[in-house]
């Protein structure tokens, strides 16, 4: 039941970002790398991360999101970097 809602959550961000287009913003961005996170699609979830510090390097959130991938992959010394 998790899982379907985390995937319903994806289609809805993923939607958005598209509508946006250029405008599409950090939290856009942040929010659906949350989704790929507990979908576990790490991958995904990383150049959503990316994407959102590009837009807005002081948004705290984004680098929360990707030292926590890094930590589920099993990279700690990547996550700690990150989170530094």
């Amino acid at each position: 039941l998790l899982i379907r809602k985390y995937a319903e959550a994806l289609e809805k961000y993923t939607q958005a970002i598209e509508e946006k287009g250029d405008k599409a913003s950090e939290i856009d961005y942040a929010n659906r790398a949350n989704a790929f996170i507990e979908l576990q699609k790490f991958d995904e979830a990383i150049a959503d991360c990316q994407k959102a510090i590009k837009i807005n390097p002081k948004y705290i959130k984004a680098y929360y999101r990707h030292s926590k991938v890094m930590a589920y992959k099993n990279k700690l010394a990547a996550a700690l970097d990150i989170l530094k």
